[in-house]
């Protein structure tokens, strides 16, 4: 199965439970992909693809920079559509679970 995992940052960097939710994954046997969202992100992107995951997925825009979770719903949205992924992993956070219920919204499915 292929999971999208995306990383959020915390004073500049991966949160430690994002990369958690990563490293779980993988240890599971699930093929498991990051996405980092921000902008000017690619020394954060190296740091994640030392974890064990299949690959890091980068969307580096400045309208990544806010917190606000609308775009990085359309762009989960867009990535299961175009790269086939089955299950979006995420932190425990305000941010997640907001981004967590405008996917599901977005595909009419559950949160779990």
């Amino acid at each position: 199965m292929k999971a999208l995992i995306p990383i959020e940052l915390t004073d500049g960097g991966p949160s430690p439970d994002s990369l958690g939710v990563l490293e779980r994954l993988a240890g599971q046997g699930l093929e498991s992909w990051a996405l980092v969202c921000g902008s000017s992100i690619q020394e954060v992107a190296q740091a994640v693809a030392c974890h064990r995951c299949a690959g890091v997925l980068v969307a580096e825009s400045e309208s990544f920079a806010t917190l606000a979770p609308e775009r990085r719903a359309a762009l989960i949205g867009d990535l299961i559509a175009q790269r086939g992924f089955a299950a979006v992993a995420l932190a425990t956070s305000v941010l997640a679970t907001e981004l967590a219920a405008q996917v599901a919204v977005r595909f009419d499915a559950s949160v779990q």
